[in-house]
C-alpha cells in the first residue's frame, strides 16, 4: 500500500494505490469515492473493498477529488469537469504504476455517477455501487437533512451559546460552488464509458426499472440499504464485508481480466 501524491503541480489529488497480492497486469480497479459524509462512512468498506481486490489479484487505486479528502484545495478547485478530469488522471495515474493493459472503474453514490461520465478510455466494467439515482434529488435530500440538522435545539450553537447561522452554500458542514453544484446535476447514465456496466443496489428493483441503464447487469447487494445515508449509521460499526466481497468479484471476473 502506497500514500501518494499525483497530478499537476497546479491540481495534485492524494490516492492510495495498492499491489495485488499475485499479480495480474490484466485490469486495475479505480475506485471513486462519494461526497460529504458520505465519504466518511464509507471510507473503511474503500479499504476492504481494495484488500479485496488484492486477495483476487488487482492493482487499484482510491483517491480524493481536488477540495476535498485529503487533496490540496478547497472550494475553488471544486466543478464538475474538474472532478471527471480528476478521475481521468487518477486511472492515468493508476495504469502507470500498475503496468494493467485495461481498467475497471468503482464508484460509490456519487462517485459512480462521476465514474460514468468521465469518458475514461479502455475500460472493462464501469460498477455502480449504490449511485445516486438523479443528481437534484441528491441535492434535495441533503438539504432537507442540512434544514433538520440546524433546526434541531442545543445542536449548533457557539461557545458563547449563540445560535450559529446556517451557512449558505454548504450541505451538512461541507461547503461547494454553486456552479459545481449545477454541473454535477446536469450529469446523467445516459452516455457513459465501459464495455460492461454493473449496477450493485440494495433496491436492485429501482434500477432495473431505470431508462439510462436498461442494458446493464443488475446486481443485488446483501446489508442495509441506507448505510451511507442514514444518520443512524454513524453510532453503529457496520462494515459491508459479503457487499465487498460480491463487488470485487464482479470487477476481477470483468471481460478483460487476465488477458
Amino acid at each position: 500500500m502506497e500514500a501518494l501524491l499525483f497530478g499537476e503541480s497546479a491540481r495534485l489529488l492524494s490516492g492510495v494505490y495498492q499491489e495485488p497480492v499475485h499479480p495480474d497486469r490484466g485490469v486495475a480497479v479505480l475506485i471513486c469515492p462519494p461526497w460529504d459524509r458520505e465519504q466518511l462512512r464509507s471510507y473503511r468498506a474503500m479499504i476492504m473493498l481494495a484488500d479485496a481486490l488484492a486477495r483476487k489479484g488487482c492493482a487499484s487505486m482510491r483517491f480524493d477529488y481536488a477540495g476535498s479528502g485529503n487533496s490540496p484545495g478547497g472550494t475553488e478547485a471544486m466543478s464538475a469537469e474538474g472532478w471527471l478530469q480528476d478521475v481521468r488522471t487518477a486511472a492515468e495515474e493508476l495504469q502507470a504504476m500498475s503496468g494493467a493493459r485495461r481498467l475497471s472503474l468503482c464508484g460509490l453514490r456519487l462517485g459512480a455517477l462521476l465514474a460514468a461520465n468521465a469518458g475514461c478510455p479502455n475500460v472493462d466494467t464501469l460498477y455502480l455501487w449504490e449511485p445516486v439515482s438523479d443528481a437534484n434529488g441528491y441535492f434535495t435530500a441533503l438539504e432537507q437533512s442540512d434544514r433538520s440538522e440546524w433546526a434541531a435545539k442545543n445542536r449548533y450553537r457557539s461557545r458563547r451559546h449563540r445560535i450559529v447561522p446556517r451557512p449558505e452554500q454548504a450541505l451538512l458542514g461541507y461547503r461547494y460552488r454553486p456552479e459545481w453544484r449545477s454541473g454535477i446535476e446536469a450529469l446523467d447514465y445516459a452516455s457513459r464509458c465501459g464495455n460492461r456496466t454493473v449496477v450493485g443496489a440494495y433496491d436492485s428493483a429501482h434500477w432495473a426499472q431505470h431508462p439510462a441503464l436498461a442494458s446493464a447487469e443488475i446486481h443485488a447487494l446483501p446489508g442495509r440499504p441506507r448505510i451511507w445515508r442514514d444518520p443512524q449509521e454513524d453510532r453503529r460499526l457496520y462494515l459491508p464485508s459479503e457487499a465487498v466481497e460480491q463487488i470485487a468479484s464482479a470487477l476481477v471476473n470483468s471481460p478483460g481480466h487476465g488477458q
